[in-house]
């Protein structure tokens, strides 16, 4: 058994290759001379591991880690709680622990993706696949519904103290917190298909419902707002996104009938 293990042992160990002149200490990928475990022109680490079968499950593992599940899950939260003391927060330097907003915003649409393609393999109704194409669409509708609530903010909202690029930042993870609610929100009417229709239309108002309610309650909290004035700014800002929503749909359609 000693010998066995032994032998795993060595199969997972990593394997450096080794150049075949030991004084020539060049760099793999570029050809730099070397000095130090890393190149100073292209940043490869000197030691370069020799892809065997363990090297796959310790890319794996590695790829895993860096996925920060848990300040993901912290970050929802807060957002949810209370998304202006968050926010402002994060923007004034408290950042430690929650997930930057590049990395949520993906790791929103990834999940959102994946949960919506699992939901279609275990039900087998098309519906909830049918908004995750296989194309860059709904990633860069996406990333489009960012910049068009942080200028809609930035024209309603006008005596905040928050930069454009500040309001950036919160849109990005405003967007990204209402995917990940309708995506939970899927996932918690999985029991209810048979009394509730999840055609591609019925998914759409859910996103949309959720859209709306949490808009309300995010500007509530940023703005600091009163009811009436909120009320009136929040239903010019929805009717403005929609219409945005309403000609990106339209120009989509002309865009494939052009191309056909």
């Amino acid at each position: 058994m000693k010998k066995i293990g032994e032998k795993i042992r060595k199969t997972l160990e990593p394997k450096v290759l080794q150049l075949e002149s030991a004084t020539e200490f060049v760099c793999l990928n570029c050809g730099h001379q070397l000095v130090g475990n890393f190149c100073s022109l292209c940043g490869q680490a000197a030691d370069v591991e020799r892809y065997a079968f363990g090297s796959f499950s310790r890319e794996l593992y590695h790829g895993l880690r860096k996925v920060d599940i848990s300040a993901t899950f912290v970050t929802i939260i807060e957002l949810l709680k209370r998304p202006s003391e968050f926010l402002r927060g994060y923007l004034a330097g408290r950042r430690v622990g929650y997930a930057g907003p590049i990395k949520f915003f993906f790791y929103a649409l990834i999940a959102d993706i994946l949960i919506r393609q699992l939901l279609q393999w275990i039900t087998g109704d098309l519906s909830y696949a049918a908004s995750t194409t296989a194309d860059s669409k709904m990633q860069v509708s996406a990333l489009v519904a960012t910049v068009i609530w942080s200028l809609f903010w930035r024209l309603l909202y006008r005596r905040t103290e928050l930069t454009m690029a500040e309001l950036a930042i919160c849109a990005i993870f405003f967007e990204s917190e209402i995917n990940f609610l309708s995506t939970f929100a899927l996932v918690l009417l999985v029991p209810f298909r048979n009394w509730i229709h999840t055609d591609v239309e019925s998914i759409f108002m859910i996103d949309i419902t959720i859209t709306i309610i949490y808009s309300i309650y995010f500007a509530r909290n940023l703005f600091n707002e009163s009811w009436w004035k909120l009320a009136i700014k929040q239903s010019l800002l929805l009717v403005l996104y929609m219409l945005v929503i309403v000609f990106a749909l339209f120009g989509n359609l002309l865009l494939d009938s052009l191309i056909q």
